[in-house]
């Protein structure tokens, strides 16, 4: 199996209330479906609560979870842009449905017997092929996945796991939809005991995460040293950088997309919006950090569009990535071009997939409704980037498939100043860490490729590699 990750940085080596949105206009039925008779709940159309908390939810403490000891380190928290099995979703949605079964697997949470056959007779009567879609029997409180799913992990041994945080709404059947994946696919569950909803985090597996400040507020038991310690136990985050992001919900989802370790897309608000300072104190923060590449963050922005509705503006930013496809929320207007223009810039080589919005609005779409189901049969690359003058260091940790090795050890190819292709070798440092040193002159512009290949040997062969980009 090969394993291609392209980096681009550019060297100067001569130098060195939140948590509880608006619901929408006073008597509209929530996002999740027509209010009706909670008794038809297993409905996927009649999933009325809304991503915020329910009137009669206002008041109930959700549940208050025991840490378990966390995965064997070093633990990577697996980016969107890794390899998925397949994406997880409850929202009855035949744009998304119909674009997501074309390119991969679907995976959908029904309740039941009962839910799955509507599923089935929703999914024939707009004519989309249920060859690449399977049913999670699971029960569910609500459709917002993405927040209360799993959080996907590789361990020290090279191991997939779930992280299982406590959702910050008191909705037991969502809390538990971690466990059931876990079993399901037969993966340890971790528990940090720590609130923080998957909408409000962006890790890239080398260290790194971008949140609001909400996770103080909601675990206020806790000190700040406290959560940080418990997300680079269970998660791998060394550098953990938030700021206040005042909107109904406070989830960075809302605000910005990190798409690549090293690229952020980040909310453009205009300049008499009560939210620009907040987006543009979050802009300053990235500005000043390396980004694990070894370069400053590239940070594209993308205006945020008012829609004239109640609740503001257009979520596009609220999109997601799966095996080399980026799916963002479309309306029919011309700032849809923009959106895709923004993105299509930030990750060429992607495909942009425009998804109809259809209800959803600021604070609430593709994103908030979808969840990548990782997989384990891929070579991971966890790699990072130092410069100094003269030289730059790069370090990957490479981990095979399992019961998989390295067919060799993983190859760079990289182009100074977008010269010619030149390779060198990336041989082992220690256990699944390779390390190499470029001689580089100052100021040069590189882009650097590493590509690596498992094989699993079978009896009387000498192994047989599969390949994916």
């Amino acid at each position: 199996m090969r394993r291609l990750l392209a980096l681009t940085w550019a060297l100067a080596l001569g130098c060195g209330g939140a948590g509880e949105p608006a619901t929408g206009p006073a008597g509209a039925a929530p996002a999740g479906g027509k209010a009706d008779d909670p008794s038809e709940s297993w409905r996927p159309d009649r999933k009325t609560l809304p991503i915020g908390l329910g009137p009669s939810e206002r008041a109930v403490r959700g549940r208050r979870a025991t840490p378990s000891p966390p995965p064997v380190g070093p633990v990577q928290a697996l980016g969107e842009w890794e390899q998925s099995d397949g994406v997880m979703t409850l929202w009855h949605n035949a744009s998304l449905v119909r674009s997501l079964s074309a390119r991969g697997n679907v995976r959908i949470l029904a309740d039941d017997d009962r839910s799955q056959q509507w599923w089935i007779d929703w999914l024939d009567g707009r004519s989309i092929a249920r060859d690449r879609i399977d049913f999670w029997l699971v029960p569910t409180n609500s459709i917002w996945v993405r927040d209360y799913g799993p959080w996907f992990v590789v361990d020290g041994r090279g191991d997939l796991g779930i992280v299982d945080t406590t959702y910050n709404r008191p909705r037991p059947l969502d809390d538990l939809v971690p466990v059931f994946v876990g079993r399901t696919l037969g993966v340890p569950v971790y528990s940090p005991a720590l609130v923080h909803t998957g909408g409000n985090i962006y890790a890239d597996g080398l260290g790194n995460a971008l949140s609001s400040t909400l996770p103080y507020e909601e675990n206020d038991l806790l000190t700040h040293e406290e959560i940080g310690g418990r997300l680079q136990r269970f998660l791998g985050i060394d550098r953990y950088t938030t700021n206040r992001l005042n909107s109904s919900i406070e989830h960075i989802d809302t605000w910005g997309k990190l798409v690549a370790p090293d690229t952020v897309i980040w909310s453009e608000f205009p300049e008499d919006s009560e939210h620009r300072q907040n987006s543009e104190e979050m802009v300053v923060k990235l500005a000043a950090l390396e980004s694990p590449y070894g370069s400053p963050y590239k940070v594209l922005r993308l205006k945020m569009f008012p829609n004239g509705d109640w609740d503001g503006y257009h979520a596009y930013l609220n999109s997601f990535i799966s095996n080399g496809a980026l799916y963002f929320p479309t309306y029919g207007v011309p700032s849809d071009d923009e959106a895709r223009r923004v993105y299509q810039a930030a990750l060429p080589g992607y495909e942009i997939v425009g998804v109809d919005a259809e209800d959803t609005e600021w604070g609430d779409s593709v994103h908030c409704r979808t969840r990548n189901v990782m997989t384990r049969d891929t070579v991971f690359v966890f790699p990072r980037v130092s410069a100094e003058p003269g030289r730059v260091e790069v370090t990957a940790r490479v981990v095979p498939s399992p019961g998989a090795t390295l067919s060799a050890a993983p190859t760079m190819h990289y182009r100074v100043d977008g010269g010619a292709e030149e390779t060198a070798a990336l041989p082992p440092d220690h256990e699944d860490v390779h390390r190499a040193v470029l001689s580089l002159p100052a100021g040069a512009k590189v882009a650097l490729w590493i590509e690596a290949t498992d094989s699993i040997p079978e009896a009387g062969t000498s192994g047989r590699p599969s390949r994916r980009p």
